[in-house]
């Protein structure tokens, strides 16, 4: 976590724990209902679509897009590979439909982006 960026409380209805940088606490990640996670996956999905610092912009391809046009994507770490950082802000960016594939010429590669930022681990 960096300094300029808050830690979270819990966001599930009636949980205040502290979650750290993600919207979720571990104990309520692991008891929701369907209904919850769609609610937090839709406000994931917001949150990460909207952040300043991509100002619209899909992060791999760098083109703008209007809000509707972007989706959250699980980067660097998929949901498969870290489900622990499914609702974590920081572990996601904002992707056009042609990047959030697999197959896109654009996707930057997470292991060689991790390595060029000296990004921390979560």
């Amino acid at each position: 976590m960096t300094e300029d960026r808050p830690e979270w409380n819990c966001q599930v209805k009636g949980c205040l724990n502290d979650s750290g940088r993600s919207m979720v606490c571990d104990q309520c990640r692991k008891t929701m209902n369907p209904n919850q996670k769609k609610k937090m996956t839709e406000l994931w999905h917001d949150i990460i679509c909207t952040k300043e610092e991509f100002g619209g912009k899909c992060f791999h391809c760098n083109r703008s897009y209007e809000r509707d046009q972007l989706a959250g994507d699980h980067w660097p770490f998929t949901k498969a590979a870290r489900p622990d950082l499914r609702y974590n802000i920081d572990n996601g960016r904002p992707t056009c439909a042609g990047c959030n594939t697999s197959g896109s010429k654009y996707r930057k590669d997470p292991v060689e982006w991790l390595k060029e930022n000296n990004y921390p681990e979560f």
